[in-house]
């Protein structure tokens, strides 16, 4: 899936610096809710579980485009349980609802911050939502 994922990402004009890269790598973890509850307290301090969280290697894009061939994005953590209470609550099949999740920490990883205010959130959406458009 997140093969399928930087592919698409590769399609769009602000990482066309992803076709430079011979090899692009990212660990994901699946954790119970109970881990992924205790990562949210650590580092968010946020006393309940979430979807995924996203550790990122680099700061930025301009960063990451200046690394070597090969680059390490960093590590997601990912709860399924939480996904599927996801799921049911948007109305999507789990897939769906883990592919959104996969893409929302691949660009955590990637810079991108819906938390920093307004700004960020909208072009973080924007981007999910044209990724997600040409899925369907």
């Amino acid at each position: 899936m997140a093969r399928s994922i930087f592919r698409e990402l590769a399609h769009e004009p602000e990482f066309h610096f992803l076709h430079k890269k011979k090899k692009i790598l990212i660990s994901i973890s699946l954790v119970k809710n109970s881990e992924i509850q205790q990562l949210n307290k650590t580092y968010r301090r946020i006393k309940k579980p979430t979807n995924v969280l996203s550790f990122a290697e680099y700061k930025d894009q301009k960063a990451i485009a200046s690394s070597p061939s090969t680059i390490d994005l960093g590590d997601m953590v990912i709860a399924p349980a939480v996904v599927k209470t996801d799921a049911e609550k948007f109305k999507n099949s789990f897939y769906q609802q883990f592919f959104w999740t996969t893409l929302h920490g691949i660009l955590h990883t990637l810079g991108y911050d819906h938390e920093r205010g307004a700004r960020g959130k909208k072009q973080m959406e924007a981007l999910e939502n044209r990724i997600l458009a040409r899925r369907t």
